[in-house]
């Protein structure tokens, strides 16, 4: 389960080991997850306990924005809802996750409780 805290990702497009690393920094805190990527992509979402750990997120893409997979935003932006199941992993956990029919691979690192 994820814990409360703040998170690192990392991820690339699983079909390319040459493809471009993206990252992106997290916080989750009370079920709820927020987070963005250094182009001004944002995601918020939820993050609910199951089998897993269900994490729904919505991912706003900033007006011409792209993402690895190579969809683009156009020039209104875009916004793409993903549901990913993170399985318990200690503090660095991977995972692959589809988006817009391409898989993504993407790495969790823990780095700390927030200030509060």
């Amino acid at each position: 389960m994820l814990g409360q805290g703040l998170y690192s990702l990392r991820f690339r497009l699983r079909s390319d080991d040459r493809a471009e690393i993206g990252s992106a920094l997290a916080v989750v805190r009370n079920g709820s997850i927020m987070g963005a990527d250094p182009w001004g992509g944002l995601f918020s979402g939820s993050c609910e306990a199951n089998s897993g750990q269900e994490i729904k997120v919505r991912l706003t893409i900033p007006a011409d924005g792209e993402l690895i997979t190579g969809f683009k935003a156009g020039p209104d932006g875009a916004a793409i809802d993903l549901v990913a199941v993170v399985r318990d992993g200690g503090a660095y956990r991977s995972e692959a996750l589809e988006i817009q029919g391409q898989e993504v691979d993407i790495e969790l690192a823990y780095l700390g409780e927030p200030v509060k």
